[in-house]
């Protein structure tokens, strides 16, 4: 009985959420999207796994920048170069900040350090000067050596082994970054520097995502 009538009350509670948010956003400009259903919003129409090809599916048919909700989560999506660079570079005052929901996630995960994941602030224009100093356009021609050293290492492993071509490209494209940014010699995949890497992104890409985002801003108990 306590549980139906439990149930009852937090079905009530996201249905006021629910109109609450539309009748907001029907009050606002927004940009065209997939049609929500009440309450879970476009949850059941998107691929959690892979949230990007719904996004890129979203786009061929609604445009460079659409307007997706999930739960209670609104979310934005841009799918074209030219609005990210005049919305996040040109206007990145405005729009380069990071979601609140994303805050809880990041915490338990121990990522609110990163770069990628700062709110706008002094902190995140710390980062992206040094960022800039360290990869601008004039000093890209010092990391050419490195990068030489990498290709060269490619072609031997394709001459040796040249059905192991995707190995060979993912070990090019870790080898070389890792050397750029930590000055570290990658010796394989089963470096242990690189399974931990490895590992720490897919928990990223997994844990990150606004679906998980929108179910712990949804359901805060969950954290």
């Amino acid at each position: 009985m306590y549980s139906s009538l439990l149930f009852a009350t937090l079905c009530f509670v996201f249905l006021l959420v629910h109109l609450k948010k539309r009748g907001k956003a029907d009050a606002q400009k927004l940009p065209p999207g997939p049609p929500p259903i009440p309450i879970l919003g476009n949850i059941r129409g998107i691929d959690t796994r892979r949230p990007w090809r719904t996004y890129a599916k979203w786009g061929e048919k609604y445009g460079g920048i659409i307007y997706t909700r999930l739960l209670g989560q609104e979310i934005i999506v841009i799918n074209s170069e030219k609005v990210a660079q005049d919305l996040l570079d040109r206007r990145s005052q405005n729009y380069s900040s990071r979601p609140a929901s994303l805050i809880p996630i990041n915490e338990l995960l121990g990522t609110e350090f990163s770069s990628i994941f700062l709110p706008y602030g002094d902190r995140w224009r710390l980062h992206r000067r040094l960022f800039h100093q360290a990869f601008h356009l004039n000093t890209a021609p010092s990391f050419r050596p490195i990068q030489m050293q990498k290709a060269h290492d490619l072609i031997g492993n394709l001459l040796s082994a040249p059905s192991n071509y995707p190995t060979h490209l993912h070990i090019l494209s870790i080898s070389t970054i890792m050397a750029i940014v930590y000055d570290y010699k990658v010796t394989g995949t089963n470096d242990p520097i690189v399974v931990h890497v490895e590992r720490a992104i897919d928990i990223g890409v997994n844990e990150l995502r606004p679906s998980v985002a929108a179910v712990i801003a949804a359901f805060p108990f969950c954290e």
